[in-house]
């Protein structure tokens, strides 16, 4: 073989490898541009689910916390309207007429007695009561009741010594039972806000 047989022949070869080179290196380059790409693809979905996740975290927190807003506020108003409910109870309760307690005066005077322990005391009630309240202090000598026209509707007893007060009033009454009736106030203003969607 001549020289430039063996040139012709060398060159081909270096041709042929040089092209088998090239398509290796193009075919790892495809290999390592879809690797990239998949792993870029994965790092943008982790991105994207990571910033889905606080996204919802935070919508969840500003839900939480609007909701706490919102019942604070509920609650608020609902303690408004129980102040008002009782304000205006106890206004009532202080001008109630006899007949429409009458029913009870022999029950509330038969209680404060009871609570005074036996020991001298005197009751007082609206001068429109002692008449109810006389009869059932028959046999108690060491009760007297006196009108008072000032006194609330009720009756409020007091030792002689000064020493026990029972406040047997319906005013009184409706301030010491308050916090339980607040509780079914409430309650039932729950229901009814319920009820109304």
């Amino acid at each position: 073989m001549a020289i430039e047989e063996l040139l012709a022949v060398l060159a081909r070869e270096a041709e042929a490898e040089a092209s088998g080179l090239l398509a290796a290196a193009e075919a790892e380059a495809t290999t390592i541009e879809r690797e990239a790409a998949a792993r870029a693809d994965r790092e943008r979905s982790a991105a994207s689910d990571r910033l889905a996740d606080a996204e919802a975290r935070a919508i969840r927190r500003a839900l939480a916390s609007a909701e706490r807003s919102q019942r604070e506020r509920t609650l608020n108003a609902r303690a408004r309207a129980v102040d008002r409910i009782f304000a205006a109870a106890e206004a009532r309760l202080e001008q109630l007429a006899l007949e429409r307690w009458r029913h009870r005066a022999a029950d509330l005077a038969a209680d404060t007695v009871r609570f005074l322990e036996g020991r001298p005391a005197r009751l007082e009630c609206p001068p429109e009561a002692v008449a109810l309240v006389e009869p059932m202090l028959a046999g108690q000598s060491s009760v007297s009741v006196r009108s008072a026209s000032t006194a609330a509707p009720g009756i409020l007893g007091r030792t002689e010594d000064g020493a026990v007060t029972v406040d047997n009033t319906l005013p009184e009454r409706l301030r010491r039972q308050r916090a339980d009736l607040a509780i079914a106030l409430v309650a039932r203003m729950g229901e009814i806000s319920d009820a109304m969607g």
